[in-house]
């Protein structure tokens, strides 16, 4: 009987403590919520990069959540004429997916993104070789 109950505690044990979504709690994984953080501009043809422009408090409130199921769910705020912080919306979900390391496809939008996650930080870089010689790049902040 007690091995029979040290097989069922192991097995049990095991199955537990596997996970499907295991890499939705990676610290190096994009899944996960985001808020805004920083923004700066990078022209990879003169390999510069501008000073980091901060977002507002309000703009920090807005979540961005990378689902393994390929949703990303989006709150926003910014401020309206009256300098008051409102939702601008709420769980708005658009597809997006993987293209290939280091490389995003967000729907809605004209092209794909580098992006980069060390730890509690994302960097979105646009691929933009059609509007001038710089490529936007977003910072955000694990939550």
């Amino acid at each position: 009987m007690k091995k029979l109950l040290l097989i069922l505690s192991i097995t049990l044990f095991v199955s537990c403590s596997s996970d499907d979504d295991s890499n939705e709690n990676n610290d190096n994984s994009i899944y996960g919520t985001w808020k805004p953080y920083a923004s700066q501009s990078y022209n990879p043809e003169t390999d510069e990069t501008t000073e980091l422009t901060y977002f507002t408090d309000c703009a920090q409130n807005s979540r961005y959540t990378f689902k393994s199921n390929g949703d990303l769910i989006i709150t926003s705020y910014s401020r309206n004429v009256d300098n008051e912080c409102i939702l601008r919306s709420e769980n708005e979900v658009i597809d997006w997916r993987i293209v290939s390391e280091g490389v995003l496809y967000i729907e809605d939008s004209d092209s794909d993104f580098y992006y980069q996650v060390n730890e509690n930080e994302l960097r979105i870089e646009e691929i933009d070789d059609y509007n001038d010689d710089t490529n936007d790049i977003v910072i955000y902040k694990r939550i």
